[in-house]
């Protein structure tokens, strides 16, 4: 929120914990970005990409969710990535 860039291969992961329905906004960021839903063990549930600034209109997918990592928009399809593909990260179970 509030950041007027990021870094080209940079994001930010939230952790929700224990896996659950999740809504997200757009509200106070300045940048579009993707934002990629995973599951307990980094699959990626669904992805919202290109999101429009300032926007409050909620984004979420329909399974429960235990992160969102989100990236600069663009950077989903330029690495590949799609809904069955894999987060590797500590929080994932894992996730090395």
């Amino acid at each position: 929120m509030l950041r007027d860039s990021m870094p080209r291969d940079h994001g930010m992961l939230f952790d929700f914990g224990k896996p659950r329905q999740i809504a997200m906004w757009m509200k106070d960021t300045k940048i579009s970005l993707d934002m990629i839903f995973a599951d307990s063990a980094g699959r990626v549930i669904g992805i919202a990409e290109n999101t429009v600034p300032y926007s409050t209109a909620t984004i979420a997918v329909s399974e429960p969710v235990k992160a969102v990592f989100e990236v600069n928009a663009g950077t989903a399809r330029r690495i590949g990535l799609k809904p069955g593909g894999r987060l590797i990260h500590p929080i994932f179970k894992g996730g090395g």
